[in-house]
């Protein structure tokens, strides 16, 4: 009787192990050969993605996964394509959920750190929703399998300075953005100049000389230049660009330093252009990088520091669109070789994920030349995928083509502990500056202050 009871036990066990965990043997990625049918980068890096040798039973049994998307799909033409694409291949359904910037750290930081399986990839950026903190924290799984020289050529060294750490790589960029200079050509030629400014003492000049009250009634209604500055990714980005413009940088042996000449400089650029050259809107300070786009389309500002999908907001007025131009931001002087501040977006496999294999499958197909294709000629964004901007039809048929790929070629990122911390005691610190709370000097000093506390 005992025996059987044992046994009845024993059996029992086996089958809630089963319904709980399903039939399928853990690690079920191991099961798939990256290599094949076809070598690696052949694979991933061919027009046409090719699904590798084995995934079938290595999924089988995974209907669906889970991931966050940065803001609505409805703007995502190019993901909602490659989403289809892969659940066309695979059958296995990608749910998202659409949060916005400010959203997505909080909601994944909590899932996390309770170790829940609810997100199957995680979304990082270089600052926002730090990939460095989150690979030290633990949270994402290292996806050694899907790497090797020959696809790590496909970037650049600055990217694969990112992608490696300590060895290891825990996921692969999807699109980045960088603030790029675009002005109105028309407006320019009116007020004499033949070329957009070169270095920033130009573009002070030319912001002055285009800053106008267009209908005589006191009041500036078209400013000559425009920045964001009105949160941290937005700050971040407009500093990081003008430090990178002017020999800068926040990174001192891999640590974080503001009070500087470099920054103090950049920071002090940006307080003449809004208090004492008075020719970018005064809000700049509550801009966030959806501002100056707008702003731009509707007549009110001349020239701006705009994310490089800037033309897809400018394009719904036709006729300013006509004399829209875009090219590299004006550095400090002539001396100083141009180069663009990026900031990236990553997909990774989360640690906590139990739909592993399924992941791992759209995460190799999503770093894909056929989805970063995708990426560049449907949606018009920046991919650091040196072959995709080789393609004919995308040098021949996506706008700026020429200024987008080169500035991939010498993109700056900076990856260091604390990012999100540090980005919102910069932005807190620039805001302080703007409003003339504090002065340039003595804003930076506080703000390093800060800084070391959270290192500490």
């Amino acid at each position: 009787m005992k025996k059987s009871i044992l046994i009845f036990i024993v059996v029992m066990i086996v089958f809630l192990s089963i319904a709980f965990n399903g039939f399928s043997e853990e690690p079920t990625w191991e099961k798939i050969n990256w290599d094949a049918p076809v070598p690696l980068y052949q694979r991933v890096m061919g027009d046409k993605y090719i699904l590798p040798e084995g995934w079938k039973e290595a999924v089988k049994g995974i209907d669906f996964i889970e991931f966050i998307n940065s803001g609505s799909m409805e703007y995502d033409p190019a993901m909602a394509e490659s989403i289809r694409q892969f659940e066309e291949l695979t059958g296995i359904e990608c749910k998202y959920q659409e949060l916005g910037e400010n959203d997505i750290n909080p909601k994944q930081t909590s899932i996390l750190r309770a170790k829940t399986s609810d997100l199957d990839l995680i979304f990082t950026t270089t600052f926002s929703e730090p990939y460095g903190d989150y690979e030290a924290a633990g949270w994402l799984m290292p996806v050694d399998m899907l790497w090797n020289d020959k696809i790590a050529s496909v970037y650049s060294k600055s990217m694969r300075d990112i992608l490696e750490i300590d060895g290891h790589v825990y996921g692969f960029p999807y699109i980045g953005w960088t603030p790029l200079f675009q002005y109105r050509e028309d407006l320019l030629k009116e007020a004499g100049f033949d070329h957009p400014p070169k270095s920033w003492d130009e573009l002070i000049r030319y912001a002055q000389k285009l800053t106008i009250d267009t209908n005589g009634d006191g009041v500036v209604d078209r400013y000559g230049f425009c920045y964001h500055a009105g949160d941290r990714y937005s700050t971040m980005m407009t500093l990081g660009q003008l430090l990178v413009n002017s020999g800068g940088s926040i990174l001192q042996n891999g640590k974080v330093v503001i009070n500087t000449p470099e920054v103090e400089r950049a920071v002090q650029f940006l307080f003449d252009l809004r208090n004492k050259y008075k020719v970018v809107p005064p809000g700049v300070n509550t801009y966030s990088y959806t501002e100056p786009p707008n702003l731009f389309a509707a007549d009110k500002v001349a020239m701006m520091a705009s994310p490089n999908w800037a033309h897809l907001v400018v394009s719904s007025n036709k006729e300013i669109f006509k004399q829209y131009r875009m090219t590299q931001f004006p550095t400090l002087d002539s001396s100083i070789p141009s180069k663009s501040f990026f900031d990236f977006s990553f997909y990774s496999v989360s640690a906590y994920s139990n739909k592993k294999a399924a992941a791992l499958l759209f995460l190799d197909f999503l770093r894909s030349y056929q989805t970063r294709h995708n990426e560049v000629y449907i949606e018009k964004n920046v991919v650091p995928n040196k072959k995709v901007w080789l393609a004919t039809e995308v040098v021949e048929e996506v706008p700026y083509a020429s200024v987008l790929s080169e500035s991939i070629g010498d993109a700056v990122q900076w990856v260091y502990p604390q990012a999100t911390k540090v980005c919102d005691i910069v932005h807190a610190t620039v805001g302080r500056i703007l409003l003339g709370e504090t002065t340039v000097k003595e804003g930076l000093v506080d703000g390093q202050k800060e800084i070391d506390n959270i290192y500490r």
